[in-house]
């Protein structure tokens, strides 16, 4: 029994981890990459800019 607790807060433990490096990962990505849709959607240059 005591030999299967460690493995299991280990698994636990690993878990958690993966799961918050998850979540870091994809907060980054959003962060990151938000500028880039705002600029997309709003950074594009009118018609009257282009000459058109």
């Amino acid at each position: 029994m005591s030999s299967r607790r460690p493995a299991e807060a280990h698994l636990v433990v690993s878990t958690f981890l993966s799961f918050t490096a998850a979540g870091q990962v994809q907060n980054t990505w959003c962060r990151s990459t938000l500028p880039i849709r705002i600029h997309v959607v709003w950074g594009q240059p009118s018609p009257t800019e282009t000459g058109l």
